[in-house]
């Protein structure tokens, strides 16, 4: 097996000396504004460091014979030979990459703030692999623990805010775009001041908006016809969309993140991993299966309605989609929310094939939210979600779905949307949320009994399920305590439907609304929570 070779055979790497870098504060640098552009421009940038920095020892120092072991969106561990002063060399060469200010080599790389240990010739690490890994990670942690949030350049002056013409730039003196950065005098973005940290990532994303996919699935020849989504609000529907589309009031003004986090992988990777050879054999199965991933999702976007954006006088036609997050274990994308739950099915049903994936399973967040509220809280929400379902279904593809009709900022938090539902002894008029957790390996069969549930000729009809919910919730049947009385008065409202319709409704939406969708966790504490959750997904369920 890979993971017993001998330190012998694992390339030589007895004889060199190894190097870890790992990226710190990334929602500072990267979730800092709600400008789609600047995110992506930030992704972008950040996934190309390891790269960038293989390539720069390369070029400077070819004598080292660098190469890169394992790398990500967010680390780099890579070798070098062990020659004398090879280790000051490789950490001047990371410091004037990383945080050399005035090397225009290392711009944009500066805009990030970075950790980094090296080892030395005395250091003693022996050929244990495994214990020189933990202790240049353990290196790295305790910086990264000194390491500020962001590092921020000094404000301008007067002095400095004033243009050659002898004005001064009377913009405000912040950034518009991040609220915390010093503006650069002169620099607007659509009329604003904006620091020189937003603006270079915003271009860098405007200018490779196709750059991502391209490069990652390169090896498969992947080319959108379209460019993707430019800004948050192309992923809602457009007005005329809402009236021939027939999209729902509740999803309008409103896109989803899609959130996956790798269950378990630190300690996959640490069990293959106890060699250099087995950790890149881990490092790059995994970046191959996610490319797999993603271009199975990008291919699927062309046959969902609502997935382009048609253009108008304001935006040109366009795929509504976007990656937020993608390296490590996580992975988040923005989508337009009438189309979440037909890609949610996408990605399960490629995250449950065994032959694909194997042992490695998935947390998944699925959020529904207003495209205006900030970034930042909304992929909190979204990782809350996931860390949830990570929670409740552990060692499986689950999947949690937030919908937040609504946003006050602050004051929402995951575990307020959730309490009702997993805590239903509350008081009397305690609603369950529209939280609800599923098992990805039956996410279509989910999608197979809500379609039973709104089918227009035999599915059970809206207004009669709302008529029930709402005289439930009058009457005080949501209440722990009543459980049997709001088993009898929704078998009631069932009988009711059944009689208006003569028999045409089809058994299995109703044994959805008595049983819970396939794969529901968390309700059988209350017969009401199954309508409960098909109400709050009937609109999202397309």
């Amino acid at each position: 097996m890979r993971i017993a070779r001998s330190m012998k055979q694992d390339d030589g790497l007895e004889s060199a000396l190894l190097a870890r870098v790992a990226a710190c504060n990334f929602d500072a640098t990267i979730l800092d504004t709600n400008d789609l552009s600047t995110i992506r421009g930030s992704s972008l940038i950040a996934l190309r460091f390891p790269e960038r920095i293989v390539q720069r020892l390369e070029r400077e120092r070819p004598d080292l014979q660098v190469s890169a072991i394992a790398s990500g969106a967010s680390e780099l561990l890579f070798r070098f030979a062990s020659l004398p002063g090879a280790t000051e060399a490789v950490e001047a060469a990371l410091r004037r990459t990383l945080r050399g200010a005035g090397d225009p080599a290392s711009w944009p790389w500066t805009l990030f703030t970075y950790v980094w240990a090296v080892e030395g010739p005395d250091d003693g690490a022996g050929r244990d692999f495994v214990k020189r890994l933990r202790r240049l990670t353990a290196r790295c942690n305790t910086l990264q623990y000194r390491q500020p949030t962001i590092v921020l350049p000094p404000f301008h002056s007067d002095a400095e805010r004033r243009a050659r013409d002898g004005k001064t730039d009377a913009a405000s003196v912040v950034c518009s775009l991040d609220g915390v950065r010093p503006a650069t005098p002169g620099l607007r973005q659509k009329s604003k001041a904006v620091s020189a940290s937003v603006r270079w990532r915003r271009g860098f994303g405007v200018k490779a908006k196709e750059l991502f996919y391209e490069a990652e699935l390169k090896d498969i020849g992947y080319r959108s016809a379209l460019p993707f989504a430019g800004e948050f609000s192309d992923l809602a529907p457009t007005a005329d969309e809402r009236r021939t589309r027939d999209i729902p009031d509740s999803l309008t003004g409103k896109m989803a993140l899609i959130y996956l986090d790798g269950n378990g992988f630190g300690q996959r990777r640490q069990a293959e991993g106890r060699t250099a050879a087995g950790l890149r054999a881990f490092s790059e199965d995994v970046k191959a299966k996610r490319r797999d991933l993603l271009h199975e999702v990008l291919t699927a976007l062309d046959d969902l309605p609502g997935m382009i954006h048609p253009g108008d006088e304001r935006t040109r036609q366009c795929v509504r989609f976007e990656t937020l997050l993608w390296g490590g274990d996580e992975v988040m994308w923005a989508l337009p929310a009438c189309c979440a739950w037909a890609v949610m099915g996408v990605v399960q049903a490629h995250l449950n094939d065994r032959n694909r994936w194997g042992e490695l399973t998935h947390a998944a967040g699925l959020l529904i939210a207003p495209y205006k509220a900030p970034i930042t809280h909304l992929t909190a929400l979204v990782k809350d979600l996931g860390d949830t379902a990570k929670t409740v279904n552990r060692g499986g593809n689950g999947v949690q779905i937030g919908i937040v009709s609504g946003f006050d900022m602050p004051g929402v938090t995951v575990d307020a949307l959730r309490r009702p539902l997993f805590d239903p002894d509350g008081a009397e008029d305690e609603v369950p949320h529209g939280t609800l957790q599923c098992d990805g390996a039956r996410w279509g069969d989910g999608q197979g009994a809500m379609a039973a549930v709104k089918h227009p000729r035999t599915g059970l009809p809206r207004s009669a399920l709302y008529r029930v919910y709402h005289e439930s919730l009058e009457k005080g049947l949501f209440a722990s305590g009543r459980r049997e009385d709001a088993r009898r008065y929704l078998d009631m409202g069932l009988a009711q439907i059944e009689l208006v319709h003569e028999g045409t409704i089809d058994p299995q939406a109703i044994a959805t609304l008595r049983d819970g969708l396939p794969g529901a966790q968390g309700v059988a504490e209350h017969p009401l929570v199954p309508l409960h959750q098909i109400l709050s997904l009937w609109d999202i369920a397309r």
